[in-house]
């Protein structure tokens, strides 16, 4: 883990904790991107899950749903997304998991309309 330490983040309001995390996570994305275009096709299709998570964490950072002290602790990083992704890659849940609950879940209830009609 990179970490960086270069501004004193007390004296940031929260709004500017979240600007500047929000900023750093972009470029971030935005060199991750740059990298991949200079790479073979086969690497970005292998990269492409990695992207998207990339994406995700994008946008929901343009939330506010982050508290100060976690803004503070990813801040701590040079790349917040990368220890996002790490992290979103050692849990038990996946996007499988809801693409899977997502099919399920539309069945039942298409299936307890029909039963219903």
């Amino acid at each position: 883990m990179n970490t960086v330490n270069t501004l004193d983040l007390e004296k940031l309001s929260t709004e500017e904790l979240r600007s500047l995390l929000y900023e750093r996570a972009s470029a971030e994305q935005f060199e991750f991107c740059d990298e991949l275009r200079k790479k073979p096709r086969e690497y970005i299709m292998e990269m492409a899950y990695k992207h998207t998570i990339y994406d995700e964490y994008i946008s929901l950072l343009e939330q506010d749903y982050l508290n100060e002290e976690q803004i503070k602790f990813l801040l701590q990083f040079e790349c917040p997304l990368s220890i996002c992704y790490d992290a979103w890659m050692d849990t038990d849940y996946s996007y499988m998991d809801m693409l899977r609950d997502a099919i399920m879940e539309r069945a039942d209830n298409e299936i307890k309309e029909m039963k219903a009609a």
